[in-house]
């Protein structure tokens, strides 16, 4: 009777689960799923970080522009504006750090954000996704 008993318990137990093939079908149609979806995900991953890249080169831009206007000229390198110049001019003058960081910061794929003076100002972008080895009309300047 006792073995009567188990024999049904796991009859039943058997039954009511799921079969090799319906967990295979399963696991293929997730794989399908995520097959499908995965490319749009990666796309909205890289327009994110394009549009966080314009929004610190905005920021750094703001920068620039408050150094500017205490000192009275372009700094001359990033780090500049987060630690006082060592140029004896500018530093009497200088009021930052212009923003919140503790180091110049990098672009979402870790590379430093490019600046360079000029002539008639200066130059501010960054290399993109491809890195420095993108051709210049990929790379991400502040609008």
């Amino acid at each position: 009777m006792f073995e009567t008993a188990l024999s049904e318990k796991r009859d039943r137990y058997i039954k009511n689960g799921f079969s090799l093939i319906e967990i295979m079908i399963v696991l293929a149609i997730l794989g399908l799923i995520i097959y499908i979806l995965a490319p749009r995900f990666t796309g909205m991953l890289d327009k994110a970080r394009i549009k966080s890249t314009k929004i610190m080169l905005h920021t750094i831009k703001n920068a620039i522009i408050m150094y500017k206007t205490d000192t009275g000229e372009h700094p001359e390198r990033l780090r500049d504006l987060i630690k006082k110049p060592s140029e004896e001019r500018a530093a009497k003058k200088w009021e930052g750090p212009y923003f919140d960081e503790k180091e110049v910061p990098t672009d979402p794929w870790g590379n430093t954000y490019k600046y360079e003076r000029t002539q008639s100002g200066y130059e501010l972008y960054s290399y993109g996704p491809h890195g420095k080895g993108a051709p210049k009309d990929e790379y991400i300047r502040a609008e």
